[in-house]
């Protein structure tokens, strides 16, 4: 008896190591992974933003006019650049909210312009090779950021809790708004709760549309919603940290202020969420470090947490190419763009 008690426990001991050496435990942590500068050109500017577009890589110019640059990941070279100042169908108004690939066309991507309420596409060949401007109409409330979830379906997102999110159709025509939650607790004033929420957050969907999730600047949470209904599943995030608020004693009343930025980008797979994360506070001489991070954490789209990875080089935006198996991360700091092998336990 005491044999068999044995031998099932030497199995059991077999069996969770072979899931360790697969990866399949929760939280893995891979060694430092070192990056090699793709391009450093000065035409780039600051580079803050990065998506991986087909085979092409786009990236968003904090420095702006143009506003987009297209590059070559294969050997870096800049291929043109996009989204300049002014008012016509493929110029942007003012700096772009955020970026998304196009799936239905190879290298081209979808940019939201806040001022005009729009999405523009912008194709990677020439500036009208796959140009088209969407108005986004019709919504109870101004929209800050805007994304496709599948061709003929998008979602905006306001400061409005009661609209938090605005679905609209391939035209732009609003169809229905849900509410949404507001960093920091009930005791708090909304007005404070909307501030820290709004004032820095990105958006990455799934592949394929059916989540979404948002990565939170002031907070360390991460939120993945249903496309169909925004129903909301906290992420198990592996840290802690929430917004600073702070009474204001010239108003009298409660306000957010900046303390910390935590979670600076994202970028999606259709299996897992990737999120670049700083941790580091704002306040001080070296506040510009809080937009450099050297963690991405990884969770899968029902919210766990899978594991994490750290580069060598502190980046300021991130996209991920899976089927290259790379990361290639952005630089406020240097002005370059970096590729980091990805590790094939965490894709």
């Amino acid at each position: 008896m005491r044999c068999s008690q044995c031998l099932l426990a030497l199995v059991l001991l077999l069996i969770a190591g072979c899931q360790e050496q697969d990866g399949e435990e929760p939280g893995r942590e891979v060694g430092v992974v070192e990056g090699e500068m793709l391009t450093f050109a000065p035409i780039i500017g600051q580079p803050l933003d990065a998506v991986v577009a087909g085979s092409k890589l786009w990236l968003r110019d904090a420095s702006g006019d143009p506003d987009l640059h297209v590059v070559d990941p294969a050997d870096g070279k800049v291929l043109r650049s996009a989204g300049r100042r002014g008012g016509g169908p493929t110029e942007l108004s003012g700096a772009p909210g955020n970026m998304q690939a196009d799936p239905t066309d190879d290298g081209s991507i979808w940019v939201f312009d806040g001022s005009r309420q729009s999405l523009i596409r912008f194709g990677a060949e020439s500036e009208d090779s796959a140009a088209r401007f969407v108005r986004i109409r019709g919504g109870p409330a101004v929209i800050g950021k805007a994304v496709w979830l599948e061709t003929n379906r998008g979602v905006g997102f306001t400061a409005d809790p009661e609209a938090a999110f605005v679905f609209f159709d391939h035209d732009g025509q609003v169809t229905a708004s849900l509410p949404g939650e507001m960093l920091g607790s009930d005791s708090i004033p909304m007005t404070a709760r909307i501030h820290a929420t709004i004032t820095r957050f990105s958006v990455c969907v799934r592949p394929g549309g059916n989540r979404f999730a948002i990565i939170y600047g002031h907070a360390a949470q991460i939120a993945i919603h249903r496309a169909d209904t925004a129903e909301r599943t906290l992420a198990d995030v592996p840290v802690e940290g929430s917004p600073n608020f702070e009474s204001d004693r010239a108003r009298r009343h409660i306000v957010f202020k900046r303390q910390s930025v935590f979670y600076l980008a994202c970028s999606a797979t259709r299996d897992r969420l990737y999120a670049l994360y700083s941790g580091k506070p704002v306040d001080g001489t070296a506040a510009g470090s809080a937009l450099l991070a050297r963690t991405i954490h990884v969770f899968d789209w029902e919210g766990r947490f899978v594991g994490s990875v750290s580069l060598d080089t502190g980046i300021s935006g991130l996209a991920v190419d899976d089927g290259r198996r790379l990361i290639y991360g952005t630089s406020l700091e240097t002005a370059a763009i970096y590729s980091f092998y990805l590790p094939k336990v965490l894709q």
